[in-house]
């Protein structure tokens, strides 16, 4: 493979053999000690048909990550960081760490409901749907909730390049947050040249063509990048209780290809026509806001401090209601309201089920 930049710190992959029609762009910059001794996460990726869309989408990552280990500027004494409560339309005050990447605990946060964009709006709007996504990933995956998708009324480059390797693509919608969906894509090949058989995806939004569209390109980056984790850490070795050992360990468990099994059950999600453009989708914070359910009393944005580039901002969504980590088992509390409300799990039915692959 060629970097057009060298030591694979910033750049986007390309072949001299087989080019195909996206771009997949990496991008490592450095980055802080967290106060616990640990190092932020730095290696980032993105994918795009536009090779400078991709590398920007890669960049903006890798600042954003960055930013997580300093958090919002806040009281040093109090340990309390300024935000604004969505739900009650009123600055507010939470503390720094919730704006920070923190395992304390039954205190757990990491990059789940952060974004970046020139565009406050932007940054607000993804941050918001990036928390509800992964929500929706536990009310899915352990709570069994949604709906199958028919791709084949949807078109996407992205189907088409995973057939071609032999893969088997499926898709399913979540609504809980309605009118927010957020779509799951698996994408299954038993005879993959590394022990992944399946990739998985997320994506949302309010159209459902660009939500699939979002979950298909994220299947398809992972698919590569996963392939590059299994040489690379095989030589290199990877930290056990790290996201991506446990990740990839899921990857490779029979349980979960079980439990994959059970999502094609569900029922074949109805369409409708969409009369909202993509454009419009993007920035209708109030939309999703406002139609949240009950139970999600607070949904706090803040401000992340950064100056590798001023003109981007950086923005953190956390709620109290909600999980605002990755859905592993090990950082689930059953007594939060996204899951009193909704699945009520036990800790029993929870321990029987693998834990989730989806970050």
């Amino acid at each position: 493979m060629i970097f057009d930049v060298s030591k694979r710190n910033f750049g986007y992959k390309d072949s001299l053999f087989n080019n195909r029609p996206v771009y997949l762009a990496t991008s490592r910059i450095g980055t802080f000690r967290r106060e616990d001794g640990g190092i932020g996460p730095v290696d980032c990726g993105a994918i795009s048909q536009r090779k400078r869309k991709s590398v920007l989408k890669a960049f903006s990552e890798s600042i954003e990550r960055r930013a997580l280990v300093i958090g919002a500027r806040g009281d040093a004494i109090e340990g309390l960081a300024e935000s604004f409560d969505i739900m009650n339309s009123k600055v507010a005050k939470i503390p720094r760490r919730f704006t920070q990447l923190c395992k304390e605990d039954s205190i757990v946060c990491d990059t789940t409901g952060t974004a970046a964009h020139f565009n406050s709006k932007l940054a607000q709007s993804n941050a918001i749907k990036e928390l509800l996504e992964k929500n929706s990933t536990f009310l899915f995956w352990y709570g069994r909730q949604g709906k199958k998708i028919d791709l084949s009324q949807h078109y996407s480059i992205y189907v088409s390049l995973f057939q071609a390797e032999g893969y088997q693509v499926q898709a399913y919608v979540e609504e809980t947050f309605k009118p927010l969906k957020v779509v799951f894509v698996f994408a299954k090949n038993a005879n993959h040249i590394t022990p992944f058989t399946f990739m998985t995806g997320v994506g949302s939004s309010i159209s459902l063509s660009n939500a699939i569209h979002k979950g298909l390109s994220e299947a398809y980056l992972l698919k590569n990048v996963y392939d590059d984790y299994f040489y690379r850490y095989q030589l290199e070795g990877l930290e056990p209780s790290s996201y991506t050992a446990i990740v990839l360990k899921a990857q490779t468990d029979s349980e979960c290809l079980k439990h994959l099994e059970l999502f094609n059950k569900l029922d074949t999600y109805q369409e409708v026509d969409e009369d909202i453009t993509l454009s419009e989708a993007e920035v209708e914070t109030d939309l999703i806001v406002k139609n949240l359910p009950v139970w999600v009393k607070e949904l706090h944005t803040t401000v992340l401090y950064q100056t590798v580039n001023k003109n981007l901002i950086i923005i953190k969504a956390y709620s109290p209601n909600l999980y605002n980590h990755v859905a592993l088992k090990t950082y689930i509390d059953l007594d939060r309201d996204v899951n009193r409300y909704t699945v009520n799990l036990t800790q029993d039915t929870l321990n029987h089920i693998p834990t989730c692959p989806i970050l």
